[in-house]
């Protein structure tokens, strides 16, 4: 037997986009009722799951394996406060944020909470 942590507490809800927005990439509210990607070390939202031009279905909830961004150095197991650019994930020192709790990192990859 493996572990799975498929399906824990998925919740996945519709925002406005301005554009389409890749499946995967990291979100930010970006406005009432709008989203839109993460481009700088920015507090996560959510994740794409799907999109359209006008509209974009968000992972606001769950279980989500995202790349760790290169030279990101203490990605590990446990309470991390975590930000993304794109579809990349990066540590953030900002005491303020939520912090997620990390499942695994290995092979550049972590898995984690929303």
């Amino acid at each position: 037997m493996e572990i799975s942590f498929a399906g824990y507490g998925e919740k996945v809800a519709t925002f406005k986009v301005a554009a389409k927005i890749d499946e995967g990439t990291f979100v930010k509210m970006n406005g009432n009722g709008t989203v839109a990607a993460c481009t700088g070390e920015e507090e996560i939202a959510g994740v794409i799951v799907s999109s359209s031009d006008s509209y974009a279905a968000v992972q606001l909830g769950g279980v989500v394996t995202a790349p760790v961004a290169t030279g990101v150095n203490g990605m590990a197991a446990g309470y991390r406060v975590l930000s993304a650019v794109g579809k990349n994930l990066v540590i953030n020192d900002d005491d303020c944020s939520i912090k997620r709790l990390v499942l695994a990192c290995e092979n550049g990859k972590a898995t984690f909470i929303l």
